[in-house]
């Protein structure tokens, strides 16, 4: 009886992981799942499960293996992408996001969608507006095009999954063309490339509209009629391959892509009429434009960066002395011996140089260079509290602005901590001991235009940056509602512009400065920016602020374009802006290009695949859809479908795709270094001939015809005085050289000149062949302006 008991017990204390068959339960997949969204890694799962059940005195046999676990995470992200699908549908209606990042020299992008989505937990309950992560892509060019078809393989991969599962059961399967249909808004930075992804998939969304308009009509359409069609675009099929013979001598696979466009031609047209025969409110519906909102936090990201550049320009234009000159050890090096370049000079001087430097300095990005710790821990000694710069090299928003605020609120620390610095080191030279980057810090924190673009950044980040910021963060806001708000935001830049005395005088209230009309979040910094200001001159403070705010100014009304009145935003109902919500700040995208550079920082070996199984499955909610739709059916389907893709070796393809575009790349620069190097040999074959009519001899040039005086002309200007971008011409360009005696007065000219600059016939049109500097300046110029047609147009 005792042993009974005892057995008994034990069985009671005994729990398990795996089903009656063997296989893991559903239960303990769902745990699996839950547990990697929690970000415990795959090879741990295991030994925490078997560790918790020890801690509750239970014994839970066998657990699952890392690469069960593995694929029991791929799963979750087949659920998730059945789920997206299924919300997508039952909303009828959601807007898209995109943005990229490169990570490890590969182009990665992420897209998401918003849309409403259902109450699992009661269906009869209308669900909230939500966002949903569709995964990263990797794509070997960036081109507008290319993330379109991108996206149109998410639909695709996504689609399969769903196809399969029994919410379709009795349907027939849901096409790409269907989602795409569905598609009311865009939402994404303001990117030329993005603009562009917007009309592709604005004009792609038309055509599957008139597709579905189409479908509905052929239901009830006469075959007859309906072949009438497709022998018309059949035909125009013939006539664009070049006939009969040339369709023949197509592979395949052309024929097939081909037969394909020849039905969604006669499909669109079928759409079309039947569009064109609808009465006018079923018009208003199907024919409506949809909308493109760019992301509010760069907004104000490119305002900011207007107004610094409007700030920088006030100097010059009011012929005072600029911000001191912070250059780097190699510029500083060479300044003397060449003029800097515009660029050279504008990057490397001013406010947010100074901010780059010091974030150089004290929180560089690289955890071994720099100061760190050590700042922190003397400011934490000196001032009570711990120095945290703002991440200026890694994070965009907002960063610069916060960094200028810190900077006035311990300028004298920073300054007193920069003397610490340099008398800590060997060596008795004072201030000299600092090296470069230390030294242009301190020559920067003492230079007074430079402070006063400092002043004029913080004033911005408190008075504007922070109030919008915290407005548009906000995750209940619809982002096509802003419009009105963006009004607010300009007229209020517009008064600061108009009242730079607000950030100066202490008599007025700080309700007066924000966008919100509310206490300031940081009241100490405007406490600080009077106290520095009052040490400034006033003119010069004034000055740089109205042309601050005056360039924000202009950049918000160029970054809100979208909001004007009667545009497309404006004349939308409140009905039709809640079909086409959208998040005001693209967060979703810019955290999924964060989350896979952090992953890969850690996992490298991690495959995209997993990276966006786990992703999805973590930021969507899967849980809740699997517990209320996905059968057990489902999951044998799931099970089934993720040992194939297993075995497919997608990871090694996608790989592979990405080597062969670089080798085409490649093979491309090859043919233009070819290309140059024939063009190079014909100039200098060119020139043999060339040297037997070329006279120095001014009394020879008084005999020569007008074709001769044109081709020594020639000489002159294409190999002797080429025209260089962005100097004047020394000699008259052809179209001003119509008459025999102003050419011969130019090439007296250019041999007067050849003359006086001592320049050496041999070295001219001779040893000069070939150089970048020689005769042949022209085609390489030619040559290194030529498009790449694989390049992408990832820069923003």
């Amino acid at each position: 009886m005792q042993r009974k008991l005892a057995l008994a017990l034990n069985k009671a204390r005994r729990t398990s992981f795996t089903a009656a068959d063997g296989s893991y339960s559903v239960e303990t997949r769902d745990l699996v799942l839950e547990l990697s969204a929690l970000g415990v890694a795959a090879s741990k799962i295991g030994e925490v499960m078997k560790s918790c059940a020890t801690a509750s005195g239970q014994d839970c046999g066998r657990v699952p293996s890392a690469r069960t676990i593995g694929r029991i995470i791929d799963e979750g992200g087949e659920m998730a992408k059945m789920q997206i699908v299924y919300e997508m549908k039952e909303a009828q209606a959601y807007t898209l996001s995109t943005d990229s990042t490169t990570i490890l020299g590969v182009n990665n992008a992420s897209v998401s969608v918003s849309l409403r989505i259902p109450d699992y937990a009661n269906p009869n309950a209308l669900g909230p507006h939500a966002t949903r992560f569709l995964g990263i892509y990797q794509s070997d060019s960036h081109t507008a095009q290319t993330q379109l078809d991108n996206i149109g393989g998410i639909y695709e991969d996504f689609l399969e999954s769903y196809n399969q599962s029994t919410m379709t059961a009795g349907l027939a399967p849901t096409r790409k063309g269907l989602l795409f249909a569905l598609c009311t808004g865009m939402h994404s930075d303001h990117a030329s490339d993005q603009k562009l992804l917007f009309e592709l998939l604005s004009a792609l969304r038309k055509d599957e509209k008139l597709i579905e308009l189409a479908a509905t009509a052929t239901r009830v359409m006469d075959a007859e009629k309906f072949m009438t069609y497709v022998i018309e675009a059949n035909n125009r099929k013939f006539d664009t391959v070049g006939g009969v013979e040339a369709w023949l001598r197509l592979s395949s696979a052309e024929q097939l892509k081909a037969n394909e466009e020849v039905m969604r031609s006669a499909m669109k047209k079928i759409g079309q009429q039947t569009y064109n025969n609808l009465p006018p409110e079923a018009k208003t519906g199907l024919g409506r434009v949809i909308p493109w909102m760019g992301c509010c936090m760069h907004k104000d990201l490119n305002c900011t960066r207007a107004g610094a550049a409007g700030a920088s320009k006030w100097w010059a234009a009011n012929g005072k002395a600029p911000p001191l000159a912070l250059w780097n050890k190699d510029i500083s090096k060479h300044a003397p011996n060449r003029p800097l370049t515009e660029a050279e000079q504008k990057s490397n001087a001013g406010a947010i140089k100074l901010l780059q430097l010091l974030g150089a300095l004290l929180n560089h990005k690289d955890d071994k260079k720099g100061e760190h710790d050590l700042a922190r821990n003397w400011f934490l000694d000196t001032m009570g509290k711990l120095l945290m710069f703002p991440d200026v090299s890694n994070v965009r928003f907002g960063t610069f602005g916060e960094a200028a605020c810190v900077v006035l609120l311990v300028y004298e620390h920073l300054i007193e901590y920069l003397e610490v610095v340099a008398f800590r080191k060997e060596g008795n030279r004072g201030i000299d001991n600092l090296n470069h980057l230390e030294k242009n810090v301190y020559n920067g924190l003492k230079d007074v235009p430079t402070i006063v673009e400092l002043v004029a950044l913080a004033a911005n980040a408190i008075s504007i940056s922070q109030p919008y910021i915290v407005h548009v963060r906000n995750r209940e806001i619809n982002g096509l509602n802003l419009g009105q708000y963006h009004e607010g935001v300009k007229s209020h830049v517009k008064h600061l512009a108009a009242h730079p005395e607000y950030f100066i005088d202490s008599e007025v209230e700080a309700e007066a400065i924000t966008l919100n009309k509310k206490p300031l979040r940081q009241p100490e910094v405007l406490q600080a920016i009077r106290r520095r200001a009052s040490t400034l001159p006033r003119d010069d403070v004034q000055g740089v602020l109205t042309a601050f705010f005056d360039e924000a100014w202009a950049a918000w009304v160029r970054f809100t374009a979208e909001f004007a009145p009667g545009g497309v935003i404006a004349r939308m109902t409140p009905e039709e802006r809640d079909r086409a919500w959208m998040p005001a700040a693209n967060d979703a995208n810019e955290s999924g290009c964060g989350q896979k550079r952090s992953q890969t920082s850690k996992t490298k070996c991690l495959t995209l695949r997993r990276f966006n199984a786990k992703a999805m499955y973590r930021n969507n909610g899967t849980h809740a859809f699997a517990k209320h739709k996905v059968t057990m059916q489902d999951r044998g389907k799931i099970m089934r479908r993720v040992r194939k893709l297993d075995a497919m070796g997608l990871e090694k393809l996608r790989r592979k795709i990405l080597a062969e575009h670089n080798k085409k790349k490649a093979e491309l620069g090859r043919k233009r270094q070819e290309r140059r190097v024939a063009r190079q040999l014909q100039q200098k074959q060119q020139l043999e001939g060339i040297k037997k009519d070329f006279t120095l001899d001014a009394t020879e040039v008084g005999k020569m015809s007008t074709k001769a005086l044109e081709n020594q002309l020639r000489i002159w200007r294409k190999y002797v005085f080429p025209h260089k971008r962005g100097e004047p011409a020394e000699l008259l360009p052809a179209n001003k050289c119509t008459t025999k005696d102003v050419r011969r007065k130019e090439i007296l000219k250019a041999i007067r000149m050849f003359k006086e600059r001592g320049l050496s016939l041999d070295v001219v049109l001779g040893e000069g062949v070939g150089d970048s500097d020689g005769l042949c300046a022209d085609a390489s110029a030619e040559f290194a302006d030529e498009a790449d047609p694989m390049d992408s147009d990832m820069d923003e």
